[in-house]
């Protein structure tokens, strides 16, 4: 930045300069140009998807028991 802006910066800032026309300047809306309106935030992301889980043999039966049956000697 230039020093001659930051020195004029300071100034204002202290109160020793006036603030310049154009940073008391507020637009007014028309019937032709409506006020702006924020944008839209947008949507929320989708979760991450899980990992898939590993299947366990249900309380012991072992992994042929659809097989062979869970019958045991």
């Amino acid at each position: 930045m230039p020093q001659a802006v930051v020195q004029r910066a300071a100034l204002i800032q202290q109160g020793k300069a006036p603030m310049p026309p154009s940073a008391t300047m507020q637009p007014t809306a028309s019937p032709r140009n409506p006020p702006a309106t924020p944008p839209q935030p947008p949507p929320p992301a989708p979760p991450p998807p899980q990992p898939p889980r590993p299947t366990s043999p249900s309380h012991g039966a072992g992994r042929f028991s659809s097989v062979f049956g869970t019958r045991r000697r």
